[in-house]
């Protein structure tokens, strides 16, 4: 039987190396009668030039999950009496059925089934990177560098949507016609629980904040071991230092605070100590003030940079400062006036 559908296509479809048209192609030929015992053949002929080998677990589970997010599914129809080289066919098909089966089976006694690798998906930004994600409710979210977020990779629960964020990230939340609850935990006890809104999360070594842009949130965390709440409107800002004491204070200009989406720092009386830890947390570079005198001098500003190098030269510029490296770390030192002899 000829077929309007390529042997390239349908082994690229296969492969799952099928661009978004083929992909279409082949399974609306899959809608016609007789296509199914020439898709059989082809399989078999694709298996064949494909052989087996051991696969990497890691490896493969990812992969796994990379057909789930894309899918491109068969679609079942029925064709009444199927000849005898297309059964042939579908038994092959049976058996790798079979064999997914029982690879499933392996997974729930090794305990993969429900483990953290499948059921959830995580984002991790690197250094100097920023990534903007859309989750499976239509939510999106923005994560600064060095910044993780975890969060249910089947989608969310009847109730909830809870995600998990280590590092910084700006929300744009949807809001659900059965009112879900959203949840953002951090490593710290600490939660942000929200209604269709925008707001940013900063949770590091170093404290917590939290900035409302726009809507209602609710903060839950714990004040001398017990549970606490407290609600924020627009314009709120929140900051938890390291010994978890919490101070709300209200900011003019919320959307400066998510200004790291468009690689800018927004300065406002800002030591240069502050900075310098900004620098390793979102570049990884260690920059240590050498006395506590240059550690408290600040800077007001509104500086666009790329690289960790464009925001070490505004403090050398600003400060007169000079760098010098020792071991893995840079030292900011007063820049020396240089000595004129007469």
């Amino acid at each position: 039987m000829e077929s309007p559908i390529s042997k390239s296509v349908v082994f690229a479809y296969l492969s799952g190396q099928a661009t978004p048209i083929e992909i279409q192609s082949v399974d609306d030929w899959l809608k016609k009668p007789g296509s199914y015992e020439v898709f059989c053949f082809m399989l078999l002929e694709w298996e064949r030039e494909h052989a087996q080998f051991t696969p990497d677990r890691e490896k493969a589970i990812a992969n796994f999950w990379e057909r789930v997010e894309s899918p491109s599914e068969l679609t079942a129809t029925s064709y009444g009496s199927v000849p005898a080289k297309a059964q042939q066919g579908i038994t092959r098909i049976a058996r790798r059925l079979l064999t997914i089966a029982a690879c499933m089976t392996l997974l729930v006694a090794a305990g993969w089934l429900f483990s953290d690798k499948l059921l959830y998906k995580t984002i991790h930004t690197a250094y100097g990177e920023i990534s903007r994600q859309v989750l499976p409710d239509g939510s999106e979210v923005t994560l600064n560098a060095n910044s993780s977020l975890r969060f249910p990779r089947l989608g969310f629960g009847k109730d909830t949507r809870e995600v998990w964020l280590s590092g910084e990230a700006e929300f744009s939340v949807v809001h659900t016609d059965t009112d879900q609850r959203f949840i953002v935990k951090t490593p710290k006890d600490f939660q942000v629980e929200v209604l269709g809104t925008e707001f940013s999360v900063f949770t590091r070594t170093r404290g917590t904040k939290v900035v409302l842009n726009s809507g209602k949130i609710r903060i839950d965390y714990r004040k001398e071991g017990k549970p606490a709440q407290l609600t924020m409107r627009p314009g709120d800002l929140l900051k938890m230092d390291e010994s978890g004491d919490i101070r709300m204070e209200t900011t003019k200009t919320p959307e400066e605070h998510s200004a790291w989406k468009e690689r800018r720092f927004v300065f406002d009386g800002t030591p240069v100590s502050e900075i310098c830890q900004l620098l390793e947390e979102n570049f990884g570079v260690i920059v240590r003030p050498s006395n506590g005198e240059i550690g408290e001098r600040s800077i007001t500003g509104n500086f666009e940079t790329q690289t960790h190098e464009e925001l070490l030269d505004i403090l050398r510029e600003v400060f007169a400062l000079e760098t010098r490296k020792q071991k893995d770390t840079l030292m900011l030192y007063q820049k020396q006036e240089p000595t004129i002899f007469n």
